[in-house]
């Protein structure tokens, strides 16, 4: 029996974790439309994903209303090799309602990890 607990300690201490670089943080935005009339709205979607849960940062919307919907988180972890990765992804959902016509930029969304900013690409929206 001792020999079965020390197989499992050591083969345990060989295992060694690895988390995710800061390179595999990555802000994705998408929208469910780029064209709408006035009185339409747009569903929104941002994922973060990184070694950790990480804070969105939701920048300034002038042209849009908009109203959180709500927010989904999941984990994942796997061994690989004797490797442990583990990665985390949040996605935020939203609803846009534009103020009036025109062509219209929604700016990044971002995140900060290790002192670094990570952002999404804007997005172009056409409100006839």
């Amino acid at each position: 029996m001792k020999k079965i607990i020390l197989l499992i300690i050591l083969a345990a201490g060989a295992l060694h974790v690895h988390e995710m670089h800061a390179d595999d943080v990555s802000v994705i935005a998408t929208v469910d439309k780029n064209l709408l009339e006035v009185n339409d709205q747009i569903m929104m979607q941002v994922t973060v994903t990184g070694p950790s849960a990480i804070p969105l940062i939701v920048p300034q919307v002038p042209d849009f209303n908009i109203y959180s919907q709500n927010q989904r988180q999941s984990s994942n972890f796997s061994i690989i090799n004797g490797k442990i990765s583990s990665s985390t992804t949040i996605t935020y959902y939203y609803i846009l309602t534009p103020k009036a016509a025109g062509k219209f930029t929604i700016p990044p969304f971002s995140v900060t990890y290790n002192n670094k900013v990570y952002k999404s690409h804007s997005i172009a929206i056409e409100v006839t």
